[in-house]
């Protein structure tokens, strides 16, 4: 009984004998000679087959859970709770350090930059009375300075004040001087002051670069700067006139020093020009 075979080149089926299973066989469609596929017997090689459905298998109904089981968290939040991701660093942590750092360098350069310079914050400046007439600012904390007793009979009491700044690297010296009164007229202002400014290069162990008269509001005197071993030397004297409520006259001698001064120097201007006298 003739079967039915397929061709296995063009796939078109075609009647092979029995005899002919398994042999070479040419495709009467294609003429290719190959081994034919069996697809049955003739007369029902048309009918379709049909692969009965199976039903896959009901899933097992769930399970009450009454105790704990190997390998699961009892915990109550376990199952809710999500897991927290590592959070990335914070920019704002970033920079805060890099503000912190570039603060830090910045400080830094300014301190390198200003040690020894002579240089004061405004906020280091305080006011000296040197009595209730006579005031002056001076660059940092005044302390007393003990001076011997004048040797000069017209000059009744004197007083001196100092500020060193190691910071800044300078020195200050305030001098007041009270005259006797009614001895004014005996005493020579200007003899004095050529006697101070003679006599300090060799207290100094330098010499003077420059002297001249200076003006303070109503006031006169004499400034002069000296080169000394441990910095520039500028000191200026004044006289204070007597007033009636003050008769005594007075000499107030302010002098400041440091390794990076001048007299232009913007601490020294503000020291010379801070001296203020009640009328």
């Amino acid at each position: 009984m003739p079967l039915l075979g397929r061709c296995a080149a063009c796939g078109k089926p075609f009647q092979l004998l029995p005899e002919s299973v398994g042999r070479p066989v040419e495709c009467p469609a294609c003429k290719v000679v190959g081994i034919a596929q069996l697809l049955g017997d003739l007369p029902g090689a048309n009918a379709p087959t049909r692969i009965p459905s199976t039903p896959p298998p009901p899933l097992p109904a769930p399970q009450a859970v009454t105790g704990p089981q190997p390998g699961i968290s009892t915990s109550p939040t376990s199952a809710t709770q999500p897991v927290a991701a590592s959070a990335p660093p914070s920019i704002l942590g970033q920079l805060l350090l890099t503000a912190i750092l570039t603060a830090i360098a910045v400080g830094a350069v300014i301190v390198v930059y200003r040690f020894g310079s002579g240089t004061v914050s405004d906020s280091a400046w305080e006011s000296l009375a040197l009595n209730d007439r006579i005031r002056v600012e001076v660059p940092g904390t005044a302390s007393p300075k003990p001076l011997p007793a004048p040797s000069d009979p017209r000059i009744a009491t004197q007083q001196s004040w100092q500020v060193e700044s190691w910071f800044a690297g300078l020195r200050v010296q305030i001098t007041l001087l009270t005259l006797a009164p009614g001895d004014e007229g005996a005493f020579d202002f200007d003899v004095y002051t050529r006697r101070e400014m003679q006599s300090r290069p060799g207290e100094l162990g330098g010499q003077e670069l420059q002297h001249g008269s200076v003006r303070l509001g109503n006031y006169s005197g004499t400034e002069f700067v000296i080169q000394s071993p441990e910095g520039i030397w500028v000191e200026r004297i004044l006289a204070i006139p007597p007033i009636p409520s003050h008769p005594a006259p007075a000499i107030v001698r302010i002098a400041i020093q440091g390794a990076n001064l001048t007299a232009e120097h913007p601490t020294v201007v503000r020291l010379m020009a801070s001296l203020k006298v009640n009328p």
